[in-house]
């Protein structure tokens, strides 16, 4: 078991060694030290928090029914990332969601009519990440989930390419083609 009040901290390997063997504690720090950047990945990736936090811990529960087939030494946080990026994908793929146009903004548009000091800047700068968020939906997968973990996550290429278990040039590639698309699709709106 592990010892709550000890001020040693385990590395991932042993929880996860501990955890194999049936240690319940062993596998919540290691939900507790990960949480938060799975429920970052999910919120990113639904823009729904019901939905991000529904996604997360299905992504803990089939970390662990799968602690088995984790190879020791491997690195956990990118294999957890992996299982929470390819549930965030299948339930976006099951679900299809369209961005609505939020009827609370479309109210407060309506009533103020856009004199209150910085309310236009509020619904612009909302349009906008709506408007980026569905561009990066709308790209191809292999293509959004590079993007994803470089923009959002802060990943550098060799932790991307460990993640996907792609090269580094892939990623480089697939992240200079996701920002071409990108442009692409939001010239025309940038624009005008």
């Amino acid at each position: 078991m592990v010892d709550n009040n000890a001020k040693v901290e385990l590395s991932d390997d042993e929880l996860i060694e501990r955890a194999k063997k049936g240690d319940e504690k062993a596998f919540e720090l290691l939900v507790k030290k990960y949480q938060k950047g799975i429920y970052r990945l999910t919120y990113r990736m639904t823009n729904d928090h019901f939905t991000a936090d529904e996604l997360a811990m299905d992504t803990f529960i089939r970390a662990f029914k799968a602690l088995d087939r984790f190879r020791k030494g491997a690195n956990f946080f990118n294999w957890i990332y992996t299982i929470g990026m390819r549930l965030s994908l299948n339930f976006l793929k099951k679900e299809k969601r369209k961005v609505n146009i939020d009827p609370e903004l479309v109210n407060v548009m309506s009533h103020r009519q856009m004199h209150e000091d910085g309310l236009l800047d509020r619904v612009i700068a909302k349009e906008t990440t709506m408007r980026i968020r569905e561009a990066i939906q709308r790209l191809p997968e292999k293509l959004k989930k590079v993007l994803l973990l470089r923009v959002d996550e802060e990943l550098s290429y060799e932790e991307i390419a460990a993640t996907l278990h792609i090269p580094p040039g892939t990623v480089m590639s697939r992240l200079n083609r996701a920002r071409d698309r990108l442009k692409k699709s939001m010239g025309s709106y940038l624009e005008s």
